[in-house]
């Protein structure tokens, strides 16, 4: 079992993330694809384990293990990882 702690900004609820990842979303960055044939699927189960003040601390247990995968997963959900310089949305 690959199990990650990292700390998000915001409440973030349980839930499981499923999407298919690709090398180039179009940015020259890994990301989700919505094409269903495309990409490889990849599935990070998360949850909450501590709220912090203006923050929550998580686990994420990885079903699949795709490149920067956790980082992927909860930057598109609008929870980049603390300290992430690359899956972080720019002001």
């Amino acid at each position: 079992t690959r199990r990650y702690l990292t700390v998000v900004p915001g409440i973030f609820l349980d839930r499981t993330i499923t999407s298919n990842l690709v090398p180039d979303r179009g940015d020259g960055r890994r990301g989700s694809t919505p094409f269903p044939d495309a990409g490889k699927r990849a599935v990070t189960h998360v949850a909450m384990q501590e709220r912090l003040r203006g923050y929550t601390l998580l686990s994420c247990r990885l079903e699949t293990g795709r490149t920067h995968q956790i980082r992927i997963h909860l930057s598109e959900a609008g929870h980049p990882v603390c300290g992430d310089k690359v899956y972080c949305k720019k002001p």
